[in-house]
């Protein structure tokens, strides 16, 4: 542990060089992104971001065993077990930044899924010690909380809020996919929000949505005469 006294000057604390031999280039900017812990803003990141050899390199202590549960939507509570939690600064989710997380014990974490992210692994970052990356991905449900608007005829432009969208395979307006001859989409890379076209063979009724392997079901839009 470095004590910082408090008659040194601001800005002016010089590290031992004992420590600073052991810190991975590149890892002090990491960590300094990585403050700030429960308040900090969203961000994306990747496990890109963090050196290759930021563990073996900081003889890391911090273990990441499993975490529960294995799939949730979006505000979902995970409980990640392990060791060496005490100096957590940031959790991840595929790349995005958990805001809401709470250090439990040495041994327990728990966060709440950030609303825009997508399936992947769950990364742990810690002071000195790197990073711990989870061995299997926590798969985001998708959800759809509203559509706007509500109801229009064939060719209207439908946009779905909610999370989990990532990775969307299918889309279906009463039945019918939103796909093909008058009516199309395309996979988004944004969580939370994609855009429909009505077809022509659309009828009234619920829109669904496929990604991550499940299909959900959201508001009803009702197909009106052109």
């Amino acid at each position: 542990m470095i004590e910082v006294s408090k008659a040194v000057p601001a800005g002016r604390l010089r590290l031992p060089s004992s420590f600073r031999s052991r810190v991975a280039p590149g890892l002090a900017l990491l960590v300094l992104t990585a403050c700030g812990g429960h308040g900090n803003p969203p961000q994306v990141m990747t496990t890109a971001d963090v050196p290759a050899n930021t563990d073996s390199t900081l003889n890391s202590i911090a273990t990441f065993s499993s975490f529960a549960p294995q799939q949730g939507e979006a505000l979902t509570t995970v409980a990640l077990s392990g060791a060496g939690f005490t100096t957590t600064k940031a959790i991840t989710l595929n790349g995005v930044y958990a805001t809401t997380w709470t250090l439990n014990s040495d041994n327990l974490l728990t966060l709440q899924v950030p609303a825009n992210a997508s399936t992947g692994p769950i990364m742990v970052i810690t002071t000195l010690e790197g990073t711990q990356v989870s061995a299997t991905n926590f798969t985001v449900l998708p959800q759809i909380t509203a559509i706007t608007p509500a109801s229009g005829p064939a060719g209207t432009v439908v946009a779905l809020s909610g999370s989990g969208f990532v990775g969307t395979t299918r889309v279906t307006i009463g039945g019918e996919l939103a796909a093909g001859p008058g009516s199309s989409f395309s996979s988004p890379t944004n969580a939370n929000q994609l855009t429909v076209i009505v077809g022509h063979d659309a009828t009234t009724g619920p829109v669904t949505l496929t990604a991550s392997g499940v299909t959900v079901e959201g508001p009803t839009f009702t197909v009106t005469a052109d």
